[in-house]
């Protein structure tokens, strides 16, 4: 936007040189292209005061835009996407969001049609304008999601990639990914959007949301080419999606989810179901990539015990502490997310919560996992009382889990 109120400030300045050439030829005709291609307008542009006037309706439909005029206030509104634009008719006092803008030539009414200053809608909408003195034409040439996703749907790669360059915008290029992926598009999509200059991690993390879709071959190649490592973070400080929080990115490899993908317009591409990975988890821990505890608690909780083993083995901490995710009582046993904890205060230990699961939820798998941390990652069961010791003991007993039995024994559990 900063950009856009730059160019708007020295249009007077560009269009100095165009004022004099107005006085000379004001009775030629003024063309308008698009992108290459020649506008066909009801009624000619004009020249006022050095500034291109066009039709209303026609320009900002072009651009992708939606104006709606009331005659009795003569005030000209419009949107496309997150921009809205304000103007009045006889008023050089426009509105780009927030901003005001001071304009030359403000917008007029000429034998019953309404004309608006060319360069300050188009610019407004993300537009870069030239003018050619020769062919006193108006250059316009515009790039926006829907013209990229318009490529994808036509499966034009070379388009695609050109879009995302012309405009070299890094959010409409981190877009363009995103869309790229929705359209379940493959690896040289995502390298022809990243060699024009689209960012992984830009408005959102691409790196994430590939991870989740459970899309290998797009993780591999960001990952063997060197656009992700490590240092970027984890996922809920890259991204601003709320399912991301508290996990790694090993932790997204491991989560399973629905995905509703979507185009440009928000229709529904395509519906998938987002199965765990161990084959993205493999390749981004041999990245240098660790699970964390709380990766460790997510697999504990949904009683999965491979992947429970494999966070532990690559990177979670067996003694470590995680929000206290785990609640139980006489009415049953609650699962929270770090994003909906009741008690963002409360922490407690790894062990802690596998004993709330397997006291609550004693199946074969709460007792596995339970022995898995014990027993083959050598947990510390001090944070635990003698009680709850004892208990475990008596439900190691109950299970037929002797191994187990015989590690809360050496840990002090009493029969």
């Amino acid at each position: 936007m900063r950009k856009t109120l730059c160019a708007l400030l020295v249009m007077g300045m560009i269009f100095a040189g165009f004022a004099g050439m107005a006085s000379a030829n004001s009775s030629e005709t003024i063309s308008v292209t698009i992108n290459g291609k020649k506008q066909q307008y009801s009624v000619s542009p004009i020249l006022r005061n050095g500034t291109v006037l066009v039709p209303l309706r026609a320009i900002f439909e072009s651009l992708g835009a939606y104006p709606t005029y009331d005659p009795k206030t003569k005030e000209i509104t419009a949107s496309k996407g997150n921009t809205q634009i304000y103007l009045q008719v006889g008023n050089n006092i426009a509105k780009v969001n927030d901003q005001t803008v001071k304009l030359d030539q403000p917008a007029i009414v000429l034998s019953g049609s309404t004309y608006v200053p060319v360069r300050f809608v188009s610019e407004a909408l993300g537009a870069k304008v030239e003018w050619d003195p020769k062919t006193r034409t108006v250059i316009i040439e515009y790039v926006d999601i829907y013209l990229i996703d318009a490529a994808l749907r036509e499966d034009n790669l070379d388009k695609f990639a050109a879009l995302i360059k012309r405009n070299g915008d890094p959010s409409l290029g981190n877009d363009a990914i995103r869309l790229a992926l929705n359209h379940q598009k493959g690896v040289p999509w995502i390298s022809a959007a990243l060699e024009a200059g689209a960012p992984v991690v830009g408005k959102d993390n691409m790196f994430a949301e590939a991870i989740t879709q459970k899309r290998a071959d797009v993780v591999k190649f960001l990952l063997d080419e060197g656009y992700v490592d490590p240092s970027i973070g984890t996922p809920e400080e890259t991204s601003p999606s709320a399912f991301m929080r508290g996990f790694s990115y090993i932790g997204l490899a491991y989560r399973s989810s629905i995905q509703y993908l979507r185009d440009a317009n928000g229709q529904l591409l395509a519906t998938i179901q987002a199965e765990p990975s161990f084959e993205i988890a493999e390749m981004l821990y041999g990245k240098g990539f660790r699970a964390t505890t709380l990766d460790a608690y997510y697999s504990l909780a949904q009683r999965q015990t491979d992947w429970f083993d494999w966070m532990l083995g690559h990177g979670a901490d067996p003694d470590g502490e995680i929000p206290k995710l785990v609640y139980g009582d006489e009415k049953g046993i609650y699962f929270y997310t770090v994003s909906d904890l009741p008690e963002p205060e409360a922490r407690e230990k790894l062990i802690q919560s596998a004993y709330t699961l397997a006291d609550k939820l004693t199946t074969p798998e709460t007792m596995q996992n339970l022995e898995t941390l014990i027993v083959k990652y050598g947990a510390s069961l001090d944070p635990l009382t003698q009680a709850q010791k004892d208990r475990l003991l008596q439900l190691a007993r109950f299970m037929e889990r002797p191994i187990l039995a015989d590690a809360l024994i050496k840990a002090g559990a009493k029969e």
